[in-house]
């Protein structure tokens, strides 16, 4: 009675093997056993819709430092995130994932959007989307800062914005009216000041006027006799005036 129970534990040990051969345990880029599936994702990223390949996705995330590179992309709760750094966050050798104070600006993740995010890195050109409104970072310390509430981000829009810097030239858009900076010049409302020059025929009291500009002053045309500004058209009128009516 040995013999055949012998011969049938050598066949069950046969028909396991070659199982195992069939099927070998599997190794995702390197990485733990939280693994859950290598997915073809064409991602919608703000504004922005892009093919990102096969990225394996993670519900918890550990991985072994030795076995990934910056650059390297994962989905984590919906999320793409890139490895942009490799020291400062490990446990043990591990990076954790990226939540709680990990996930802070210079740390090791950086989350593929163009949506602003108080732990991405940012350098001077980068742009992102805040509010629905799209920001320039002016510098590399545009990391932790809001959009909108230092002087890190410039807004990309033709409205004039209060946190904006202007240099010379440029031209923005305020209660409807196109103004024209004369110099560099930041929080300074375009209707209440020097700094700018309304482009209007209509007579501005901040606007600067050279001899020869023509304006409209309650319907009625003045020339500049001479540089002016501040004065009054139909205040400074005549011989040695500023202004003259046009007939």
């Amino acid at each position: 009675m040995k013999r055949p129970i012998l011969k049938i534990s050598l066949l069950s040990v046969i028909f396991t093997l070659v199982l195992a051969s069939a099927h070998p345990p599997s190794k995702a880029m390197g990485f733990f056993d939280n693994f859950n599936q290598s997915v073809s994702t064409q991602i919608t990223i703000g504004e922005w819709e892009t093919s990102l390949g096969d990225l394996p996705t993670y519900d918890e995330i550990r991985f072994n430092v030795d076995e990934i590179e910056v650059g390297d992309r994962f989905i984590f709760e919906g999320k793409v995130f890139e490895f942009r750094r490799l020291g400062g966050a490990f446990d043990n050798n591990e990076v954790i994932a990226p939540t709680g104070d990990v996930l802070r600006s210079n740390g090791p993740f950086q989350e593929i959007t163009n949506e602003w995010r108080e732990y991405n890195t940012y350098e001077t050109g980068d742009t992102v989307i805040f509010n629905d409104v799209k920001y320039e970072a002016r510098n590399n310390g545009a990391n932790n800062q809001v959009p909108g509430e230092g002087n890190a981000w410039q807004a990309i829009t033709d409205e004039w914005q209060a946190f904006n810097t202007y240099t010379e030239g440029d031209t923005v858009i305020f209660d409807g009216m196109e103004y024209e900076a004369r110099q560099w010049t930041q929080g300074d409302q375009p209707d209440e000041s020097y700094e700018w020059q309304a482009l209007t025929d209509e007579w501005q009291f901040f606007n600067t006027y050279d001899e020869g500009d023509i304006v409209i002053f309650e319907g009625i045309e003045y020339e500049a006799q001479y540089f002016t500004q501040g004065d009054a058209p139909d205040e400074n009128v005549g011989i040695g005036e500023p202004w003259e009516i046009i007939d």
